[in-house]
């Protein structure tokens, strides 16, 4: 069970809706760098924020859409109901499994952009993956609510907490190496994403933990940005002082 606060329903739609933005922002970002370089490492990062905010629009809207029936409910004291096909099965399963697929695959590419051998390692990460689903369809309890998605939630933010660990590690020891603020920034920002699903583990505690959560999440999406805002800036610097020099030898 999650408890999510009363006065933050609806701040976690707007701070999904922020992230997936951001996301976009990335995923431009690299997919230009890519377009420059080919590096395999910009592919799969330019892929996975795709992906993952693609994930989180749509967890956005779902989200958004509940809030709103919720107020509804409250103004015209009736029961909602959300549901797209009947009253068990509603959009916000379908929202976020959709999200819950998405996420997965976006950090399965996180972790083969930061690893060493791509082939080798996106194979062997591959079956353990199917691996997974089958397990989760295989043993999951049967009972009345085991298709919704909260039934899959814990399995779900235990899986990313460790493939976003193994990212954060990952960055953590080239900053170590190399000590440049933007690598700073990349190794601390999937670290609070990684926190984001440890602490939604714990949500059953306090709905605290939840809101404390999505802080994460948002901080986590902004240091990123804030690392792609520096590095752009540090490039049109130097553009400028190559066209400065430039011009000096045409005087």
């Amino acid at each position: 069970m999650i408890i999510i606060p009363v006065w933050f329903y609806g701040f976690d739609a707007t701070m999904y809706f922020i992230s997936a933005l951001v996301g976009f922002l990335l995923s431009f970002y690299f997919h230009r760098l890519y377009s420059i370089n080919s590096e395999k490492t910009h592919k799969y990062l330019y892929l996975g924020f795709l992906i993952l905010s693609i994930g989180l629009m749509a967890l956005s809207i779902s989200d958004m859409f509940s809030y709103v029936e919720y107020l509804g409910c409250h103004e015209m004291y009736r029961p909602c109901i959300l549901s797209i096909l009947d009253n068990v099965f509603s959009i916000d399963d379908y929202a976020y499994l959709a999200y819950f697929g998405l996420s997965l695959v976006a950090y399965f590419l996180f972790i083969i952009a930061y690893s060493e051998k791509y082939i080798n390692f996106s194979k062997m990460l591959l079956i353990s993956f199917v691996a997974y689903l089958l397990a989760i369809i295989t043993f999951m309890p049967m009972k009345e609510d085991a298709f919704l998605w909260y039934s899959y939630s814990g399995y779900f933010h235990l899986t990313a907490f460790i493939m976003l660990t193994y990212v954060s590690l990952k960055n953590i020891a080239y900053y170590t190496k190399t000590r440049r603020f933007n690598s700073f920034l990349v190794a601390f920002s999937f670290s609070m994403i990684s926190l984001f699903h440890l602490l939604h583990i714990f949500a059953s505690i306090s709905g605290w933990v939840y809101v404390l959560g999505h802080i994460f999440l948002l901080i986590g999406f902004i240091s990123l940005l804030s690392m792609v805002l520096h590095v752009k800036h540090i490039q049109e610097r130097a553009e400028k002082k190559r066209g400065a020099d430039k011009s000096k030898y045409i005087r």
